[in-house]
């Protein structure tokens, strides 16, 4: 099957109208004889094959593999961790009661293999008890645990300074806990507390 193209400008008339197309059929073979023969560059071919294969002049870069979307895993606050007593054991001994209220977590810079970094956030308050009048200050010990089953993948200790001002019962208190690096080929579970990290099973789940 053959295709008539339209001349771009009119063509004469009588027996000159065969030379132009004598002529445009050489040059078209001979581009073409040069474009089969010219290898061009190791990698980018030559114009002609570029437009067929890549719809421009040049090879596209080549795309980097696609990095897997991270399975950013739940926060469980320990059995035994939400809540913390600093003073005597009798009620009415107790200077200050921490706990803690809420938490978040954040997955973020996925690599191939499955690692990635995660940072983990814990909003606390602190209360003022019987026996904390004249001590308003006070350091509440956070704990971060990373598990993969039984074992340990990473572990943090924070201990935060937390102040009730004067005339007030209670204040609040913010942990940011960022660069913790969690292998890939793993299941882990972030367990958070306050007090000592060697507690029992998760007790509830939060996201």
């Amino acid at each position: 099957m053959t295709h008539e193209i339209a001349p771009l400008f009119p063509l004469p008339t009588g027996r000159r109208r065969a030379r132009p197309l004598s002529v445009a059929v050489a040059v078209l073979a001979a581009s073409l004889v040069a474009g089969c023969t010219s290898t061009g560059s190791e990698s980018g071919g030559n114009v002609f094959s570029n437009l067929i294969f890549y719809g421009g002049t040049t090879v596209p870069p080549v795309a980097a593999d696609p990095i897997e979307e991270v399975d950013c895993p739940q926060v469980m606050i320990a059995d035994g961790g939400a809540a913390l007593r600093l003073g005597g054991a009798d009620a009415a001994s107790v200077r200050h009661q921490v706990s803690i209220v809420n938490v978040a977590r954040e997955c973020s810079n996925p690599l191939p293999g499955g690692s990635y970094t995660l940072k983990v956030g814990i909003e606390g308050m602190a209360l003022l008890g019987p026996a904390g009048a004249n001590a308003r200050s006070m350091t509440a010990p956070i704990q971060i645990v990373v598990k993969d089953g039984d074992r340990i993948i990473a572990q943090r200790s924070r201990s935060v300074a937390v102040t009730i001002p004067q005339g007030q019962a209670q204040a609040p208190f913010t942990v940011i806990e960022e660069g913790i690096a969690v292998p890939g080929g793993t299941a882990p579970r972030v367990e958070v507390g306050l007090g000592s990290p060697q507690r029992s099973a998760p007790r509830r789940p939060r996201s």
